[in-house]
């Protein structure tokens, strides 16, 4: 089990990946003022057009452009929405796709839905192309198979994010319960830590399709960025739900999740709408990135007081810290 110092540091970077599904509109206003305490490398969302993919209603555009142009000045990372059919549409559909989404919207990155689990060669050739076409056109990729990909490390080693759980509340508590991807919590953190120190970031996917039905796989390395989206959650009494979203968001990040999205929306679409409870799962990612700003600046400020430090300070013999 990890121990509480990883999952707090692992907590504190937790980011929020939301499958926005939403028709430009107030509810729009509604995302962008709830989360302005959240910081901007800690927000990202999955838009989509008129239709399962960018959409082919050009007249419609502009209003699109205008709402996602919003999200984006207030510091969300935005995924264009696509669909593979686990390999079965025909992959020009799907590139042509990607390329919409960077011609017409200019979105920073796509999210490819319903991405395989398992691989064999032609189905990694098919992916490999999407990620290219989508690599050519300056994109960050999300792939959303819904739970453990088999592809060793071929696709997740080169992509941004990987769903690897997508499924309800239910299934997270039970078959999954004791699954964790990359290293957890410790690996988690070290993950975030290499991506500030390069450059790089999180960024999100969270789909509408992809798995968690069958019981996971053993412990893997996950080179992407692990996304978990847990729909279905169960009524909790108003004194304690606070605590119970704490905790699950603790959870997630205790097993190595770098992005989340909780709500207790159900299927068909449980992504149509904000949580009931979407106060409270701000709330906790907020406190607990103001707690790592606030540790982090203090580390900073030892960091530059040591160096402006006497250099005869510098060969003082080394103490064990308490």
């Amino acid at each position: 089990m990890p121990t509480a110092a990883p999952i707090a540091a692992a907590f504190s970077m937790l980011g929020l990946l939301v499958p926005w599904y939403v028709w430009p509109g107030p509810a729009y206003d509604e995302l962008i003022a709830s989360t302005a305490s959240i910081p901007a490398g800690l927000k990202s969302a999955i838009v989509v057009g008129g239709s399962a993919g960018p959409g082919p209603e050009r007249p419609l555009s502009a209003l699109h452009l205008e709402a996602w142009g919003r999200l984006a000045a207030a510091g969300w990372t935005l995924y264009g929405y696509v669909h593979c059919s686990g390999g079965r549409r025909p992959l020009s559909e799907v590139a042509a796709d990607i390329e919409v989404w960077a011609d017409l919207y200019g979105v920073p990155g796509v999210f490819v839905d319903e991405a395989p689990s398992q691989y064999d060669e032609a189905l990694l050739g098919y992916m490999s192309h999407l990620v290219s076409t989508a690599r050519r056109r300056g994109l960050r990729v999300a792939l959303n198979p819904g739970t453990q990909m088999h592809d060793g490390g071929a696709l997740s080693g080169a992509v941004d994010v990987v769903v690897a759980f997508e499924a309800s509340h239910e299934t997270w508590e039970g078959p999954w319960a004791q699954y964790a991807v990359g290293a957890g919590a410790a690996g988690a953190a070290a993950a975030k830590d290499s991506a500030a120190c390069s450059g790089g970031g999180g960024g999100g996917g969270g789909g509408g399709g992809g798995g968690g039905g069958a019981g996971p796989a053993p412990r893997r390395q996950q080179a992407a960025a692990a996304a978990a989206i847990i729909h279905s959650l169960p009524p909790h009494p108003a004194g304690g739900r606070d605590a119970a979203l704490r905790a699950l968001l603790q959870a997630v990040a205790g097993r190595g999740y770098t992005l989340a999205f909780l709500t207790d929306a159900t299927l068909p679409n449980p992504y149509s709408r904000l949580p009931s409870f979407w106060q409270s799962e701000v709330a906790a990612l907020s406190e607990a990135a103001r707690a790592n700003a606030t540790e982090g600046a203090g580390a900073r400020a030892a960091s530059a007081a040591a160096a402006a430090a006497p250099a005869a300070a510098a060969e003082a013999p080394f103490r064990a810290l308490p």
